[in-house]
């Protein structure tokens, strides 16, 4: 039985902070949906989303997930025996080439069949707009300067205006699946929509609503991942190249470990990456001399990929998986003692017009990744047993852990390409119900700079209910 990540509340993901998993047949949206912004809005498309999970009014919404986002090539890490530690210099002036104009967030009770799209103005840090919805699992999606919501449950994508992210100006129905994890639109009127649950990616004409066809993805499924689905995770677009990526987790659960990380088995193989020409929809052979077309990564388990590719890269974030130690396996007992080191785990560099593959940092530890921000060459946070690290990520160590770090700015994080994280603030109680706002935060010292909106989430939002943060992105 395969299962497939979901990011749960984090940063909430956004950098993400809890990755949660569903068994079939209802997966969870993957944390490799996770796909970040573009780099440059001029040669990079993607999307960014995350199921940020439910948010107990009660208590710290707390961080939530991975959180793709555009980042500069500063080439590739120092060898992982480094000894630098200048992790997060704040000292270093942030790159700022990509400004986002619009965050759209998504929350959604099911207790009283209501969600909302929230939609807020980052040049100046105002709401916009909102778009109510009997949709309770809904992902906003953005690639480029389109931007677009996944209505999971009601088998539909919305394609939203350019210029007013709350305004729908065509429906789409999906067909095959509905668990949708990523969308990538080319320079036209095409848009392709990536589902965990089948071997194929949907293109669908955003101009008209109709399909145009299926891109058949089983091919590159492994031969070890028994389930025979490759589960497709993401989505990035390249303007320069016509070409669009997709991210194949290419796992199977099987004696998955009760540990803190829940990893299964390490595979023969990993995850991998495969690209199409979007000018006639056929495969692009990225290996080279080497057997088959996919690039095959070092990592297992990827949360979700964050593109750089104006510096012909993809950054991967894995959860990777154990090694078995051979010992019996006792479903009852405390510890897993038959997983051992754990491996795959950490952020890996793709170079793709070469293939090669390169570990930007790497852990052992049972702790995943599960936060990440990545703001230029030189600013990143990620997680790990020990809190919240900023990270340089020209050198493989991370910087010291933040003692206190406002665990609020987690919930629907996100880079704005304009030097802040935005993210939804920890709800409080009022006589109406939860009240939750969407404020941004310095990503060099993290320290809430603006209060963007009060009171977001409207129309889900009851003295009774609880909020389920599914997922954000940012309209270039």
């Amino acid at each position: 039985m395969k299962r497939f990540l979901s990011i749960a509340s984090l940063l909430a993901l956004t950098g993400a902070t809890i990755v949660a998993c569903s068994d079939d047949p209802t997966p969870g949206p993957p944390g490799s949906s996770v796909d970040a912004g573009p780099h440059d809005a001029s040669h990079t498309d993607a999307t960014t989303s995350r199921d940020a999970g439910e948010v107990d009014a009660s208590r710290d919404a707390g961080p939530g997930k991975l959180d793709a986002t555009t980042s500069v090539d500063a080439g590739d890490a120092a060898p992982l025996d480094a000894s630098t530690n200048d992790a997060g210099d704040a000292s270093v002036p942030l790159v700022l080439d990509a400004p986002g104009r619009f965050a759209m967030l998504f929350g959604g009770s099911s207790q009283n069949g209501r969600g909302e799209l929230t939609v807020v103005d980052l040049a100046t840090a105002t709401y916009a707009g909102r778009y109510p919805t009997t949709s309770v699992d809904s992902l906003p999606f953005a690639s480029g300067r389109k931007p677009f919501l996944a209505q999971r449950d009601l088998g539909k994508l919305l394609v939203m205006d350019a210029n007013a992210p709350w305004v729908v100006t065509q429906t789409v129905t999906l067909t095959g699946g509905n668990d949708v994890s990523g969308v990538a639109a080319d320079d036209g009127t095409k848009a392709y929509v990536t589902r965990p649950s089948t071997n194929s990616v949907l293109v669908v004409n955003t101009a008209t609503g109709a399909k145009i066809r299926d891109l058949d993805l089983s091919p590159f499924a492994a031969a070890a991942d028994t389930d025979g689905i490759v589960g497709v995770s993401g989505a990035a677009f390249d303007t320069t190249t016509k070409r669009v990526y997709f991210l194949l987790d290419r796992v199977i659960f099987r004696a998955v470990t009760t540990d803190v990380d829940e990893v299964s088995e390490c595979l023969p193989t990993g995850a991998a990456i495969v690209a199409f020409d979007t000018t006639t929809d056929t495969v692009v052979d990225l290996n080279g001399a080497a057997p088959g077309q996919a690039i095959d990564l070092q990592g297992s388990r990827p949360l979700g990929f964050v593109p750089d590719l104006a510096s012909g890269r993809l950054l991967i974030v894995h959860n990777g998986c154990y090694v078995d130690n051979g010992l019996p396996h006792d479903p009852d007992g405390e510890v897993d003692d038959w997983a051992g080191v754990r491996q795959g785990r950490g952020v890996e560099a793709v170079r793709v017009a070469t293939g090669a593959t390169t570990w930007l940092y790497q852990s052992t530890d049972k702790f995943i990744p599960d936060f990440f921000i990545y703001a230029d060459a030189h600013h990143a946070f990620i997680t790990d047993r020990a809190g919240l690290h900023p990270w340089d990520p020209t050198t493989p160590m991370l910087g010291a852990a933040m003692p206190a770090w406002p665990r609020p700015a987690g919930s629907l994080s996100i880079y704005d390409g304009r030097g802040h994280v935005v993210g939804v603030n920890s709800p409080t109680i009022s006589a109406g119900g939860t009240e939750f706002d969407v404020a941004s935060w310095d990503v060099r010292t993290f320290v809430e700079s603006t209060m963007i909106a009060s009171e977001v989430f409207l129309s889900p939002r009851t003295a009774e209910t609880n909020l389920r943060l599914s997922g954000s992105a940012i309209v270039r």
